[in-house]
């Protein structure tokens, strides 16, 4: 054969096949590592995965339970609010029925007030500053056949009575003790002459009440000092007019 050496063919299989061999072993301890290291890291990743699930979860039952908390505090607040609305509408009307009751009250101590005062004028007797009629009494008859005494004062106080009342009660001591005070200057070393009028009694009982109210009045003149008892004359009197029905004590200080 031509271009033969010492006649025998050269096989090349079995050296490839070798060779092949320990690629593909190569390949398959490669593919093997490869394998567990896929498995191992796949592992890692799950173990991470279920870990950050976990922790999700955990942050979820947290962020639960704290959305709940807030929610029971909010719902806590809300009747609260509610409880303190119902109190405050309680406490609103109880407050304005202490003020109608206190505003009731106060009618009823001004009406009891007003009906004593009413009921104190009705005992009270007045004190009126009234003019003297200062013109000649040549025409009068004199009381007693004597002269008119000289007025000393251009006014006389006159004092009405309620029917059957006598005396002079606090109020109207306090107002005819103003009256002589405002006159103490005039009435100082003067007489003092006490006209009582008879009023709506009949005609024995009413001289008798004007004498007695007279008499009240000198007691309060001599105890002011106004008059002494030496200088007092009481007369009583019946008043001529038909409006002068009250009975009544003109008080003129005299010279």
């Amino acid at each position: 054969m031509a271009g033969g050496g010492d006649g025998k063919e050269q096989n090349y299989w079995p050296g490839f096949v070798d060779a092949l061999s320990n690629v593909v072993l190569t390949l398959v301890f490669v593919l093997v590592v490869f394998v567990f290291a896929l498995m191992i890291t796949s592992g890692k990743v799950n173990q991470k995965a279920q870990q950050a699930a976990e922790e999700k979860a955990a942050q979820s039952r947290a962020s639960g339970k704290v959305e709940a908390e807030l929610k029971q505090e909010l719902q806590d607040a809300q009747q609260a609010k509610e409880k303190v609305a119902g109190q405050l509408a309680v406490a609103k009307q109880e407050l304005q029925k202490a003020q109608q009751d206190m505003q009731d009250v106060k009618k009823q101590l001004d009406q009891v007030k007003a009906d004593q005062e009413a009921k104190e004028l009705a005992v009270t007797p007045s004190v009126i500053l009234q003019r003297a009629e200062t013109k000649s009494d040549s025409n009068v008859t004199p009381d007693r056949d004597r002269p008119p005494a000289t007025v000393a004062s251009t006014n006389v106080i006159v004092i009405k009575f309620p029917r059957n009342v006598i005396q002079l009660n606090d109020r109207a001591k306090a107002d005819l003790a103003k009256v002589l005070e405002a006159h103490k200057g005039q009435i100082t070393g003067t007489k003092a002459v006490l006209d009582g009028f008879v009023g709506l009694e009949t005609y024995s009982e009413g001289r008798r009440l004007a004498y007695y109210r007279a008499m009240d009045i000198r007691n309060f003149l001599i105890e002011k000092g106004a008059a002494s008892k030496n200088s007092v004359e009481i007369n009583t009197k019946v008043a001529n007019g038909k409006d002068e029905g009250d009975a009544r004590v003109e008080i003129r200080f005299v010279r």
